[in-house]
């Protein structure tokens, strides 16, 4: 990857918060209120200031990161280029060209398109976690792990990085032989 694709996903995402822009305080209070009031009438959320990657899609892992968002986090979600997460297409409802479902579980994040499989997509993400606080994804249990993206490999890179895997299927089971890992409960019903 050339450094300068780097560079112009980190500025854009300067440009559009706080996302990349260094803390005063090398703290956190966590004595604080659940909101606060800022000086210029603003609200202070539990969350503000923390930085999550999301590779997450469908439901599960985009309600889980859309609360964190809801919270204050600053949320990045990677999708894979062209058609981006599954729910984009989910419909109806649409609200224009967006499912109404894609809708309802992504607010309050910020979306990028990165091809995973690619070489260079897998250093840009391990670029973006290492400047992020949390890592939430839900793919297959051991995807990732094949991409170079898995739990071991992040945290030699990103040591402070919280990684959450969240996964609708038993580790132990072979259940994700055969599910597309959407939700236990689409599992089960297919299955059943």
């Amino acid at each position: 990857m050339s450094g300068s694709a780097l560079i112009r996903v980190l500025s854009y995402l300067s440009r559009t918060s706080q996302f990349l822009q260094s803390s005063k305080t090398n703290y956190v209070n966590i004595r604080r209120p659940l909101t606060a009031k800022l000086q210029g009438g603003g609200q202070i959320r539990p969350l503000d200031g923390v930085k999550v990657l999301d590779l997450t899609r469908v439901l599960a892992g985009p309600f889980a990161t859309m609360i964190l968002g809801d919270l204050g986090a600053e949320v990045i979600k990677v999708e894979r280029p062209g058609s981006g997460d599954d729910t984009r297409a989910w419909g109806p409802p649409f609200v224009g060209e967006e499912s109404a479902y894609f809708l309802s579980v992504n607010r309050n994040k910020k979306s990028i398109a990165v091809n995973l499989k690619d070489p260079e997509g897998t250093k840009l993400v391990t670029e973006l976690a290492k400047v992020c606080d949390v890592l939430v994804e839900n793919y297959l249990p051991g995807k990732l792990t094949e991409m170079g993206l898995g739990y071991e490999e992040l945290s030699e890179e990103a040591p402070r990085l919280i990684y959450c895997s969240i996964t609708g299927d038993d580790i132990h089971h072979n259940y994700h032989n055969f599910c597309c890992n959407y939700d236990k409960a689409a599992c089960f019903h297919i299955f059943n």
